[in-house]
């Protein structure tokens, strides 16, 4: 049986405090300065409920990193930057960090290691919570009807955790949105 949402919920906010603080530490020292991550807005959704709430981010965001995991629980942990915050993004990154623009495709780099830090330190805080292994697939650029694709998939019992993100780096604040979907098997597992 599920928790009930609203204890269920507070458990979820407590455990991505934690995952924040884990990105903001790994991003610190990752890029060699300061660095602000926050979760807020946390929200839990089941099945039919699903798809009226990723329904409308289908055409609000323009960049998104996909990691699919499997083990003790399995799903999809989704990094969505909406219209314009995934340029902001890169540019901040790159005034700060001229060696990413050596790289190939410096946009897709940052936004790919962005969303993977994130996601993993989400996925990583819960499984280590509910003692879960799992074995994380490796992150992929996501498109819109990749997300469209993901969320028709889920089945009713589904269970999705909805999150907004503020991104501090170098004086600018990124917003972004992370979805973990989780089939209702998995969280019962807990």
């Amino acid at each position: 049986m599920n928790p009930p949402a609203e204890d269920g919920l507070q458990i979820f906010q407590g455990l991505m405090d934690s995952a924040a603080a884990r990105a903001a530490a790994a991003f610190a020292e990752m890029l060699a300065l300061p660095v602000s991550v926050q979760f807020s807005k946390a929200e839990l959704v089941a099945g039919p409920q699903i798809d009226a709430q990723a329904a409308p981010l289908a055409s609000a965001w323009s960049a998104g990193v996909h990691i699919h995991f499997e083990g003790a629980a399995q799903g999809e942990a989704l990094f969505l930057l909406p219209e314009g915050n995934d340029a902001a993004l890169v540019d901040a990154l790159l005034e700060q960090n001229p060696f990413l623009k050596d790289e190939p495709d410096p946009a897709r780099t940052v936004i790919m290691e962005i969303g993977n830090v994130l996601l993993n330190a989400c996925t990583g805080t819960i499984a280590n919570h509910f003692g879960w292994q799992i074995i994380y697939q490796a992150p992929e650029l996501l498109t819109r009807p990749g997300l469209a694709a993901l969320v028709a998939a889920e089945p009713d019992s589904a269970s999705l955790l909805r999150l907004m993100s503020s991104l501090g780096v170098g004086g600018l604040e990124i917003q972004a949105i992370i979805l973990m979907l989780f089939p209702q098997a998995s969280l019962l597992a807990a």
